[in-house]
């Protein structure tokens, strides 16, 4: 019927995947933060890990959920692009 044409994170588990991804990206130097943007590394610094392996949501904030949805919109559009 009517398909999103945008993206958008549909549960804890993907937002979680993005995370990690995010993380790794960064553990990898793939993931590059000009100078002006210090706070946005010490967020992702800030973010904390349950005993579960699960993240603690309550330690994220906007600058983590603005980068984890650049590395979601991005991952999204090469998997689009690679099924056309």
């Amino acid at each position: 019927m009517f398909e999103p044409r945008g993206y958008y994170i549909k549960s804890r588990k993907e937002f979680e995947r993005n995370l990690n991804t995010t993380a790794e990206l960064a553990r990898n130097g793939r993931l590059v933060f000009s100078e002006q943007s210090r706070k946005g590394i010490e967020s992702l610094m800030k973010v904390r890990v349950l005993p579960n392996a699960r993240i603690n949501l309550s330690t994220i904030n906007e600058l983590v959920r603005a980068t984890t949805m650049m590395t979601g919109m991005k991952n999204f559009n090469n998997v689009k692009n690679e099924e056309t």
